[in-house]
């Protein structure tokens, strides 16, 4: 029951009713594909008598690059923790970890709002990785990126005006991800107008590599005085970019 994708075991099961000659028509789930790269998982709904918004969004950068934002705003001060669940081996401090298999390598960082504390920690001679907020508070926000493979990669945080966000380079290539403040909720009936990696919006998120722009939930990007998109409504579109 529950969210299919969150369950550890979602291949074998899908794996079983295949053996078993079941056919598997449709997944039913929580997620929304806002563009080709970008999937939203809004689990509000079984949560709502403690979060007005429990959000997870999905970011695919490139092939073996993604990003995982993650958007929690509750009634009451809460002792927020971001759990990970691995199989192999972590090692890492200082921002940058590493999971390593027999075939797999798979560095993730963790960017966050509030100060934070990581360790891991063993229950039932299961080991997982634990990212604690250090004073309880009504929101919690974070922004995780995952790299796939041993290529070299730098993440960078970065702070604009009411935003935040990072910089990610990887084989000689530029990424970035913005988180816009202004748009997450917490702020009622004005608008969401921002600067964030020198791009003028009203979005939720912006993630950006060479060539192109992905908008979440915004109605205008513009930069250097040029406008790049304009809506009556908020949308989530790639915006392709001249560089």
């Amino acid at each position: 029951g529950g969210e299919p994708f969150v369950r550890r075991d979602f291949w074998e099961l899908i794996d079983l009713m295949l053996e078993k000659g079941i056919r598997v028509g449709a997944i039913y789930t929580n997620g929304l594909l806002l563009t080709d790269s970008c999937l939203l998982a809004d689990v509000t709904g079984p949560m709502t008598d403690r979060c007005m918004r429990n959000f997870r969004t999905f970011l695919l950068l490139e092939k073996g690059l993604f990003a995982v934002v993650d958007e929690i705003y509750t009634y009451a001060p809460t002792a927020f923790e971001w759990l990970l669940h691995y199989r192999g081996t972590l090692t890492g401090e200082n921002g940058v970890y590493t999971v390593k298999t027999e075939k797999n390598l798979l560095r993730f960082f963790p960017i966050t709002e509030a100060p934070s504390e990581t360790e891991i920690r063993t229950h039932d001679g299961v080991s997982y990785f634990a990212d604690s907020q250090k004073e309880p508070s009504r929101y919690f926000n974070r922004i995780t990126v995952f790299s796939l493979g041993e290529e070299e990669i730098t993440v960078t945080k970065k702070e604009w005006a009411d935003s935040y966000g990072c910089e990610i380079m990887k084989n000689g290539k530029r990424y970035f991800v913005a988180y816009n403040y202004e748009a997450d909720g917490r702020r009622m009936h004005v608008n969401s107008n921002n600067t964030m990696n020198g791009y003028e919006t009203d979005a939720y998120l912006l993630a950006g590599k060479e060539g192109e722009v992905t908008v979440i939930y915004g109605s205008y990007l513009r930069r250097g005085g040029r406008s790049l998109f304009e809506s009556f409504t908020k949308e989530s579109v790639v915006i392709p970019e001249e560089t």
